[in-house]
């Protein structure tokens, strides 16, 4: 007894992990490892009763030996490996430990509340997942301070689990990706929980929705994950903007209308970053609704035209008056966004080389009044006055919009542009600036090219006239642009992991920079390697291959939330995506940034 007392004293955490090891194991058990299978794990949870909900601090009674495993009937005492198979990981871990969601939203989400002393065997049963089918399996925290990535059918040790443990348990919420499963795959957000007292718990995250909450209030406070999609409180739809100069399509309308000038591969070359972008907002923010992509190209061999999440939409479809199409400005179109057909009253609109890079969820956009986040620059750009010939290219619209909004609020001044993160919009908002502007909206749409008479409605109008009349809020977030001078730093190690939004922004002839665009290949192909669920596994080949779109990498993937027959998904189980190998789109020279050794991991992060 005066040993467990001296233990307690000195390192109440390792007194606790024994405490609570020895009642997985069961009595007798020698050493304090996790169990090494999934059925073993899932028995250790049903048998210790932690997939249910919190419960009070265990008794010091020693527990009597020889004690049979108790049954359960929601979730059953024994999930078989089928049952493994045919769940998706975060259905079999809401199932296993009886997992709450809504952390910070109080609703239905990517989120999942983990208590503390369930931890360890969370960790070592998300690696049996990834084991057992060949999926592979990520763990990062959003400061971008630990990130491990392990790959398909690689395991991992027990000095890298508790390494992993160790600095997980000493953070407030962290993310489990399985990247190598095909369909409906969102990430994980777990955040950690712990008693404060008799039947009092607190939530690490100073984000949470409500900190501290009793076990009466769990299931009114948290609800108990559920099965069903993930939705937000109200329907919020994603809009791209996509344009590609290798279409033939797209290359007849151009030479129509400008035989005399060739196009600037900065403003129209696809890499690729649609296939990413999109694969981003449904592991990210899964509770998006719809996706729309306005294009004058023909879809790419990739979209699923059938998936009821996604719609092509054509410029003649939004555009009031068809005389001044075909278009090649960007401001004409983004003038038009709002005419979608059935878009949904709030949305968020992406350029195509705009990425999600953690779970998001839809305060980031919309707060709880229904006003839209405007991400501007800290810092001010645009000064009033006319254009001339010495005005930068991306501040003449800037100016013809603060023109606009001098009419209404002569004493506002709009100095921020918009920085290149998703831009949250009202389409009512947006319907109202076509009414009151209804010149200057005209003025842009007729311009096929951008123009010295442009205004950039969704990017610099929109939001100061939301802002000013109180339809808008102004937010913060960490986000990057990556260009060829910053992109070795930013793949070096796990800084790329603190951003939420990530903008590839081609200029300066990126566009033929060979090597960035190796480089970029490497990551997307990294951080997403396999199709998300709007996409086809066999491309439709309508669009010719050209060196600047990459092919998909034709890796064996397991459907997340399917129901595959059995011999099938035996078949499935060799799997190696390490994005070192070679590849379409990852060639030889192409950075190693996918994994790190295991020698390395938590290197700049020391666990307490």
């Amino acid at each position: 007894m005066n040993r467990k007392l001296v233990k307690l004293l000195k390192n109440p955490q390792l007194f606790f992990y024994d405490y609570f090891a020895k009642r997985v194991h069961g009595p007798g058990s020698a050493q304090h490892t996790l169990p090494s299978s999934l059925e073993t794990a899932v028995a250790a949870i049903h048998a210790t009763g932690t997939a249910i909900a919190p419960t009070a601090a265990p008794a010091t009674k020693k527990r009597k030996p020889a004690a049979p495993a108790r049954a359960s009937s929601t979730p059953p005492a024994l999930f078989s490996r089928i049952d493994c198979m045919l769940l998706s990981p975060r259905q079999l871990l809401q199932h296993l430990f009886g997992a709450h969601s809504g952390a910070l939203t109080g609703m239905p989400d990517q989120s999942q509340l983990l208590r503390r002393d369930q931890l360890r065997l969370f960790i070592a049963v998300c690696v049996e997942i990834a084991l057992f089918r060949s999926s592979g399996v990520r763990f990062y925290t959003m400061d971008g301070r630990l990130h491990l990535d392990i790959k398909p059918g690689a395991g991992a040790s027990t000095t890298i689990e508790n390494k992993l443990f160790l600095t997980l348990n000493e953070t407030t919420d962290f993310v489990v990706e399985f990247p190598h499963l095909l369909g409906k795959n969102p990430a994980i957000h777990a955040f950690i929980y712990l008693p404060i007292g008799v039947g009092q718990y607190e939530i690490r995250s100073p984000q949470a929705c409500l900190k501290k909450f009793s076990l009466a209030q769990i299931n009114t406070l948290y609800p108990p994950a559920s099965d069903e999609p993930i939705a937000a409180p109200g329907p919020i739809d994603v809009v791209y903007t996509w344009v590609n100069k290798d279409d033939s399509g797209w290359q007849t309308l151009w030479d129509t209308t400008f035989p005399e000038n060739p196009c600037d591969p900065d403003r129209f070359t696809s890499s690729d970053e649609l296939r990413y972008s999109i694969r981003s907002v449904l592991k990210y923010a899964p509770w998006i609704r719809n996706i729309y992509v306005v294009s004058n190209c023909a879809a790419p061999d990739y979209i699923d035209l059938e998936h009821e999440r996604i719609r092509w939409v054509s410029h003649d479809e939004i555009f009031p008056d068809s005389s001044v199409l075909p278009t090649f400005n960007s401001h004409a179109i983004e003038s038009c966004l709002h005419r979608i057909e059935s878009l949904s009253e709030h949305f968020i609109y992406f350029n195509d080389d705009v990425f999600l890079n953690q779970p998001v969820y839809p305060l980031h956009f919309f707060d709880d009044a229904g006003r839209s986040v405007s991400y501007l620059e800290p810092y001010g750009m645009v000064t009033e006055g006319e254009n001339d010939e010495t005005t930068a290219d991306y501040l003449v619209a800037a100016r013809n919009s603060i023109a606009l909004l001098k009419q209404d609020f002569p004493n506002y001044h709009a100095r921020q542009l918009h920085t290149h993160v998703p831009h949250c919009l009202r389409r009512s908002t947006l319907a109202h600036l076509e009414t009151r502007f209804a010149e200057a909206f005209a003025r842009t749409r007729a311009a096929r090219l951008r123009s010295e008479t442009d205004v950039n409605i969704t990017s610099f109008l929109y939001h100061h006239y939301a802002l000013v009349s109180g339809s808008a809020v102004r937010g913060q977030a960490v986000s990057l642009i990556v260009r060829p001078r910053n992109i070795e730093k930013f793949l070096e190690r796990n800084g790329h992991y603190k951003y939420r939004f990530l903008c590839f922004n081609d200029g300066g002839g990126s566009s033929t920079n060979r090597a960035y665009k190796r480089r970029f290949s490497a990551y997307c192909a990294a951080r997403q390697p396999v199709p998300c669920e709007v996409e086809l596994t066999i491309p439709r080949r309508n669009v010719p291959d050209t060196p600047d779109t990459p092919a998909i990498p034709e890796t064996p993937v397991i459907a997340a939330e399917s129901s595959p027959p059995a011999l099938e998904i035996i078949r499935s189980f060799s799997l190696d995506s390490d994005i070192t190998r070679e590849d379409p789109a990852v060639t030889a020279d192409a950075p190693k940034t996918s994994l790190l050794p295991e020698k390395e991991l938590l290197r700049d992060h020391e666990c307490v």
